[in-house]
C-alpha cells in the first residue's frame, strides 16, 4: 500500500531560514483526520532562490497541484492503481488483461523511474517498443497509460499527465470490413 496518497485539507509555509550552509523552508500539511507532515526544500544556495522556490510552492499548495510524495516509484504505484482502483472499477476480463500489460509492458519499460520524472518521451518509447511488436497490444497499452495517469493525477502523484504529448505510431492502414 502506498502511503501519502491522502489529499490534505490545509497547509502553512514557514519562512525562510538558514538550514546547513543553505537556505530553505518547512512545508506543514494538514489531513482531515487531523494528522500533520512536515516537509522540508532545502538546498538552496542563496536566499532569494528560496524565497522564489517558496512562492511556487505557495502557488501549487493553492491550486491544489502540489505533490505531496514526490519518489512514488512507477512499478509501486502501478502496483496500487491495478489492485485497488481498477478492480473496482472494471470488469474482471479487463482488470485481468490490464494486470497483465502492466507486468509485461509497462513495469520493464519504466518501473524504476518516480512517477514524477515520467515524461512524454518515456511514454512515446514504451508505445514504439510495444507497437514494433503488436499494435493492438500497443492500443492496449495506450489505454491503460491514459486510465492509470489520469487517476495519478487525480492523486496529485504526478503534476501533468504525460500521455497527453506522447506520440503513438502510425499503424497499418484500415481496410474495409471483408475485404483483405
Amino acid at each position: 500500500m502506498i502511503t501519502g496518497l491522502e489529499n490534505y485539507v490545509d497547509y502553512k509555509v514557514k519562512t525562510v531560514q538558514s538550514i546547513k550552509n543553505s537556505y530553505g523552508f518547512r512545508v506543514i500539511l494538514k489531513y482531515a483526520d487531523g494528522t500533520k507532515k512536515v516537509q522540508q526544500k532545502s538546498g538552496f544556495p542563496t536566499k532569494k532562490d528560496a524565497e522564489v522556490q517558496r512562492c511556487v510552492v505557495i502557488g501549487k499548495l493553492h491550486d491544489r497541484t502540489y505533490l505531496v510524495n514526490e519518489n512514488i516509484l512507477s512499478k509501486e504505484y502501478f502496483e496500487y492503481w491495478i489492485e485497488n482502483v481498477a478492480f473496482e472499477e472494471y470488469r474482471y476480463e479487463t482488470y485481468y488483461n490490464y494486470k497483465g500489460i502492466i507486468k509485461r509492458y509497462i513495469i520493464p519499460a519504466i518501473g524504476n523511474k518516480r512517477m514524477s520524472d515520467i515524461n512524454s518521451a518515456d511514454v512515446s518509447r514504451l508505445y514504439l517498443r510495444v507497437f514494433s511488436c503488436s499494435e493492438s497490444v500497443a492500443r492496449n497499452v495506450k489505454a491503460v497509460m491514459r486510465a492509470c495517469m489520469l487517476c495519478a493525477l487525480d492523486e496529485k502523484v504526478i503534476g501533468h499527465n504525460p500521455c497527453v504529448n506522447a506520440v503513438f505510431p502510425k499503424g497499418t492502414q484500415n481496410v474495409p470490413y471483408h475485404q483483405r
